[in-house]
């Protein structure tokens, strides 16, 4: 039998995580499958009844028996559908060159999408997990799925608290004599079940069936499910993996789906493909890149941003139906459809800095956290040009108007190579672009987007680097030539976690949510320095004085008795192992 351990908190971790080797064979699948794609016509374009235009022979319709990887007809076979080419092509005024041109921009903007998606396609057998609630200690039924490969799992049914179903699986709350323990399931055989659980589909009552019709019923509830990872994790930047104390978290409040799970000890997050939307949220509301989307990926959207040099981007959710949305565009308005939740700052600036022009959001849903991002951005370049970079258009009167006002952004132009960055570095370089010499004050950034400043006591500093050991986002740095704390505001989440590893007092603060337009929030400025202590043995330096000093302040008087230990205190590492196996010589000598 399945010791129960296996199923705390666990849900299913076979069910919903993989093995390098599946996720290797996925890719080299995933990679198979788009080669053999690419062998195919890539777009395929079917005229609409209003409008006639002589795109080239790439963009020809294929026969009804082809594939082709982009189209505009949702009843031709394609790996992707792309409706806001009829959108764009009934609603724009532009004339047929300018639509023409337009039409392929938007073809190329759904293959850059498809290309570089770097989404995995698993698939696993649910329903094997099973809780049996009886009074008995063991059952004959228990046994025999046992030998059929389940796992199983016994418990009293006086021990039950509360019976929940939950997106996968059901959720099972255990009192075992003052603790109450969590366990989930796919499916539960309990006898003589209590009416208000017979009506869940996968709980079913062994006493009533007999043995053979619940293990057929058991079987019937196996299933496969087939999904794909939507969302990509980097744990190397995340504020939540292996700290010590939780100081993040903002993913997993933003998950609708309960997606993204927080483990203790050691602090680590499991993301649960199988039940991701691919929403995106996650991505906006991680201050670092940690998470990042698999549909479209931060160098996929470079790219895209890329294709709206010249053009004005309509940000339309993909979620919305364009069929209902009823508004004419001016000249130079070009649709992108996306899962707009994944929208951060970085994706915002990308756009709009590349494009040279405004982007007009047109939302389904307002969220505290895109409002947050949206509002920050528009202050900083109502600050610096007098104009606001993302403009909200609820309403086709909303669009009618503000597509009237529309001037580019000539002077916020920047193109960057942000291969090596991460999200928070390259944020840091487009702001920079924009504040360039000037002083522009301030912007509060809360609740969402966390930048602010750190303040340093120098007397209570020993430079003992805790600090910037973890310093995930690399806003401490050391300069080991120089022997200097270092510091870059930009860079900086505030989330605390320098206050929290440093070992002295009253030595850092905080001042968080203001994010400075000011040259010198953006560049290295030295918070300490120090001069290198030498070891008093070999003369070679080790160590910062100040740290030196700090230790042998608290250990001398340990060591007042002992000179030999009291001489360690000021020894490098080799010399300090060195002295100590000498005076146990010394004293074996004796």
């Amino acid at each position: 039998m399945q010791s129960r351990q296996g199923f705390f908190l666990q849900a299913n971790e076979a069910l919903f995580m993989y093995h390098p080797l599946m996720l290797f064979s996925s890719l080299c699948s995933l990679a198979v499958n788009k080669e053999v794609l690419r062998m195919q016509k890539e777009f395929s374009f079917t005229q609409p009844s209003y409008i006639t235009l002589d795109l080239g022979e790439k963009y020809l319709p294929i026969h009804e028996d082809q594939a082709c990887i982009v189209t505009n007809n949702p009843l031709t076979k394609a790996e992707v559908y792309a409706p806001e080419i009829n959108f764009y092509l009934r609603h724009s005024t532009a004339d047929k060159k300018h639509k023409s041109e337009a039409v392929k921009t938007l073809y190329e903007i759904r293959m850059t999408a498809f290309d570089l998606a770097q989404q995995t396609e698993m698939s696993i057998t649910a329903g094997h997990r099973i809780l049996i609630v009886s009074g008995l200690e063991q059952s004959l039924l228990g046994n025999k799925l046992d030998e059929l490969g389940f796992e199983v799992l016994q418990v009293q049914a006086s021990s039950i608290v509360t019976l929940d179903k939950q997106q996968n699986g059901l959720q099972v709350s255990v009192l075992e004599g003052e603790t109450t323990f969590i366990l989930e399931a796919d499916q539960i055989l309990w006898g003589n079940c209590p009416k208000e659980y017979t009506a869940l589909p996968a709980v079913h009552d062994h006493e009533i069936l007999g043995q053979q019709k619940t293990i057929e019923r058991v079987l019937a509830g196996c299933r496969t499910i087939s999904y794909n990872i939507q969302v990509k994790y980097n744990s190397s930047l995340c504020l939540y993996h292996d700290k010590r104390q939780e100081i993040c978290g903002q993913c997993v409040d933003v998950c609708p789906t309960q997606t993204i799970v927080k483990r203790q000890q050691p602090l680590r997050l499991e993301i649960m493909h199988a039940r991701c939307s691919g929403c995106g949220a996650c991505v906006a509301a991680c201050p670092t890149g940690a998470m990042d989307s698999s549909r479209i990926p931060r160098n996929a959207f470079r790219q895209i941003a890329r294709l709206f040099t010249g053009y004005t981007a309509m940000i339309i959710p993909s979620s919305l139906d364009l069929e209902k949305l009823d508004c004419e565009l001016d000249t130079g308005i070009l649709p992108l459809v996306i899962d707009d939740s994944l929208l951060d700052e970085w994706h915002l600036l990308s756009l709009v800095q590349t494009s040279g022009m405004p982007a007009i959001y047109c939302p389904d849903e307002r969220t505290d956290l895109t409002e947050n991002i949206v509002r920050v951005i528009n202050e900083i370049f109502l600050k610096r040009f007098q104009q606001r970079a993302v403009i909200l258009c609820e309403t086709p009167e909303d669009l009618r108007r503000e597509m009237a006002q529309i001037k580019p952004l000539d002077a916020a132009r920047f193109e960057l190579d942000e291969r090596s960055l991460t999200k928070r570095q390259a944020i840091a370089k487009r702001l920079q672009h924009l504040v360039e010499a000037e002083d522009l004050g301030a912007v509060d950034t809360a609740p969402y987007l966390h930048y602010g400043m750190l303040r340093l006591n120098q007397d209570a500093c020993t430079l003992c680097l805790s600090c910037v050991d973890g310093c995930t986002p690399g806003a401490l740095q050391i300069d080991k030539e120089q022997n200097t704390l270092d510091f870059i505001p930009a860079l900086c989440t505030c989330c605390g976690y320098c206050l929290q590893t440093c070992p002295e007092n009253d030595c850092l603060k905080i001042y968080r949510d203001q994010l400075v337009l000011h040259p010198e929030f953006f560049r290295r400025r030295v918070m300490a320095r120090d001069e290198i202590f030498k070891c008093v043995e070999c003369g070679r330096g080790f160590a910062p004085a100040k740290s030196v000093s700090r230790i042998a302040a608290i250990m001398a008087p340990k060591f007042a008795d002992d000179s030999l230990r009291s001489k360690t205190l000021y020894c490098c590492p080799e010399c300090k192992a060195r002295v100590m196996l000498e005076g146990l010589k010394e004293i074996e000598s004796f």
